[in-house]
């Protein structure tokens, strides 16, 4: 049955961070970086937008860190999950792992891959004679119009990665490496910049981050009081197993008192980036976190959300499990800060 082989490529196994940036800035015709490998080869199975050159980051040690402000990108899910420092000092970014998929693709996968999980959408991630007799969409440059939207321009297929709504409560920002700005490659040499991860996504299902050609994301950088947070975060998926998510949120809630003296929601695997939530919450800052503020709080938060229609649960539906799963978690937060 066609689309059910890999499509040719050259592999490339640089063993440091400096000879990989080397590849992505040189090689010509196009590339992708691979990690686990769990979204990246299934969708090349599907010759989802293949590229003829795969650069794999297996052999470049820095990149897996574990500590309280860094996790390396190559860093698997498994290891964020089962770190006793993580499950003891971040215990909600160790559950946010526990909730990726199965068991088998947590030890596979990694923090930079399931963060760049590419965007679905239920006219992509099908098979490649299937999409044909769709006649092709925007993403797969194959067609003219979403066939979402039945629009010219603009692709909504939807982000599903699971691990950023948590770290972007927690103020985590994103560590980019590129060979920009350095002129006599030595080798080793190369730049970073900090972006937080709430400006690190955009909304633009075909390109869903801002990174540039050259460039690659290395670390989660986290604020030296992320330990202290009080965060948590809740999926909505078919299957409780395995599945993408088709909707979740992610809360930080700190108390001063009674009051809520911090606020942070995102909402997720709705659209196609992560939704921050700052012009919301901030109105609630000072209020006692009651039963009805949190109704209100996550009535506000479900109205302001439009889900796209590209995955196989209503429009509809998402929207009310917003309101659903945010009063949840709040209310476990919480409890959980004695409140």
């Amino acid at each position: 049955m066609p689309g059910l082989e890999l499509p040719p490529f050259e592999l490339h196994k640089p063993t440091s961070l400096g000879d990989a940036l080397r590849l992505a800035r040189d090689l010509e015709g196009g590339f992708d970086f691979v990690a686990g490998g769990t979204d990246l080869l299934p969708n090349y199975k599907y010759f989802i937008y293949n590229k003829p050159h795969v650069i794999a980051l297996s052999g470049i040690d820095s990149l897996r860190e574990i500590s309280l402000t860094r996790l390396g990108a190559m860093t698997t899910l498994r290891e964020i999950e089962r770190s006793p420092l993580i499950r003891e000092k971040l215990s909600c970014v160790s559950n946010a792992a526990s909730l990726v998929a199965g068991p088998l693709h947590r030890n596979q996968g990694t923090l930079g891959g399931n963060i760049h999980l590419d965007t679905r959408c239920y006219y992509l991630n099908q098979t490649r004679w299937w999409r044909e007799s769709k006649g092709g969409c925007l993403k797969e440059l194959t067609g003219d119009i979403c066939l979402v939207t039945h629009k010219k321009e603009g692709c909504v297929a939807t982000y599903s990665g699971d691990m950023a709504a948590i770290l972007m409560v927690l103020g985590g920002s994103a560590e980019i490496a590129s060979l920009r700005g350095i002129d006599a490659w030595d080798g080793d040499s190369f730049s970073t910049r900090l972006v937080p991860l709430a400006d690190y996504f955009r909304d633009d299902g075909f390109k869903p981050t801002i990174l540039e050609k050259g460039e690659m994301l290395t670390a989660i950088v986290l604020p030296e009081n992320a330990p202290s947070k009080n965060a948590g975060y809740k999926k909505l998926r078919l299957r409780e197993s395995v599945d993408f998510p088709i909707m979740g949120v992610a809360a930080c809630v700190e108390l001063d008192g009674l009051d809520i003296g911090h606020l942070e929601i995102v909402v997720n695997a709705v659209q196609s980036c992560p939704l921050t939530m700052s012009s919301i919450t901030g109105e609630f800052i000072g209020q006692e976190l009651t039963d009805k503020t949190i109704a209100r709080i996550a009535s506000d938060v479900e109205k302001s959300v439009t889900p796209v229609k590209n995955v196989f649960l209503s429009v509809v539906y998402r929207k009310k499990m917003v309101g659903v799963f945010l009063r949840r978690l709040l209310t476990e937060l919480r409890e959980k800060s004695g409140g």
